[in-house]
């Protein structure tokens, strides 16, 4: 289990209202958005950092 999953499952025992239970799965939920979209620059980084094809030579016309 990671510290964030411990943490919630922590919070969440200790309050048992059902509007604070609400509350905080919507910030995990958003935490874990937050995660994806963090990732998202690096991936798009590597996408366009990527080496181009060479262009193709075209083939030489017999004779």
């Amino acid at each position: 289990m990671t510290r964030r999953n411990y943490e919630y499952f922590s919070i969440r025992q200790t309050f048992d209202n059902e509007e604070l239970n609400a509350l905080l799965t919507t910030i995990k939920n958003q935490d874990e958005e937050l995660a994806k979209l963090h990732e998202e620059p690096d991936k798009l980084k590597a996408k366009t950092a990527k080496p181009k094809a060479a262009p193709k030579k075209k083939a030489a016309k017999p004779m």
